[in-house]
């Protein structure tokens, strides 16, 4: 009964268009490298210098959907479970070609650049990288909160944020005499945060979890 769950909170029904205005689904980033107002680098009438002119450029836009983020999760080694999170929303929801949140990124410059309109020395990638990293970074995050769970278990201070648990619940409804495990809510989970709660009677965890990925079993 140490690891036996007392209650659970399951997640209210998903917002899509929530996810969608905030571009959780699919979003793109557009970098603006700015150089320098200096006297050799200032905007002038004839529209630049080209497009790396010093009067700033655009960069090619990076797309990055959560199908995306999951291939390259995947792909380190990353994800808590093996399947896809959302397998019954439309597909269309994380096309490139119709992303829901625009952003734009100033490009840095690098230190060492070989002037104030190149950012290219020593740093081939750079804009690209800073743009997937953008990217990235948020429809990760987006990901990692695909499926969350409240519960709580009898006290264990061995538990700590950013643990990795596995956890198990049936089915609402069993076909058969065995019991089978929900294969949305059930696996691994990260512990986001927690709270271990003193009394005379003694000592109860509350989990706050979340997943990125959903078990085939």
């Amino acid at each position: 009964n140490l690891f036996k769950v007392e209650s659970i909170s399951f997640p209210a029904r998903a917002n899509h268009l929530e996810k969608m205005r905030t571009g959780a689904y699919s979003n793109t980033v557009i970098g603006i490298k700015a150089p320098a107002l200096t006297s050799g680098a200032l905007p002038n009438s004839g529209g630049g210098q080209g497009k790396d002119g010093p009067t700033g450029s655009i960069k090619p836009p990076v797309n990055m959907s959560l199908l995306n983020v999951f291939g390259l999760a995947k792909g380190k080694g990353c994800i808590l479970n093996e399947s896809f999170p959302f397998p019954k929303i439309d597909q269309t929801y994380f096309s490139d070609k119709v992303p829901t949140r625009m952003k734009i990124r100033a490009l840095p410059g690098m230190k060492n650049s070989s002037s104030v309109g190149d950012s290219s020395a020593n740093a081939q990638n750079m804009d690209v990288d800073t743009l997937s990293a953008s990217a990235y970074s948020f429809s990760r995050w987006q990901l990692l909160n695909a499926i969350t769970l409240d519960i709580v278990v009898p006290g264990n201070v061995v538990l700590e944020a950013g643990r990795i648990i596995e956890l198990e619940i049936p089915q609402s409804g069993q076909d058969t005499n065995r019991v089978e495990l929900d294969p949305t809510y059930s696996g691994y989970y990260l512990i986001k945060g927690l709270t271990h709660s003193y009394t005379p009677e003694g000592i109860t965890t509350h989990l706050n979890l979340c997943k990125d990925s959903i078990s085939s079993r």
